[in-house]
């Protein structure tokens, strides 16, 4: 798994180049952070991403028994 958090100066690569990267490796999850949109998108495998906004709950097969309140994740 790998935790992506956007910066403006960096957004590009982090969409791109270095998603394309984890997936040549075998990274089973990548989620992108967008601290000002209020969301995280879950890429997984050739899967179609799924974007959470700030007022869901997010659980990853990944982790069994993980549930994260975006709310908690985005509150300042």
């Amino acid at each position: 798994m790998v935790i992506e958090i956007l910066s403006p100066g960096t957004e590009s690569r982090d969409r791109g180049y270095k998603r394309a990267l984890d997936a040549r490796y075998g990274v089973g999850e990548y989620w992108i952070v967008d601290a000002d949109a209020g969301t995280l998108e879950v890429h997984a495998g050739n899967e179609a991403a799924r974007a959470y906004a700030a007022t869901e709950r997010l659980q990853t097969a990944l982790l069994p028994g993980l549930t994260l309140a975006l709310e908690d994740v985005f509150a300042a």
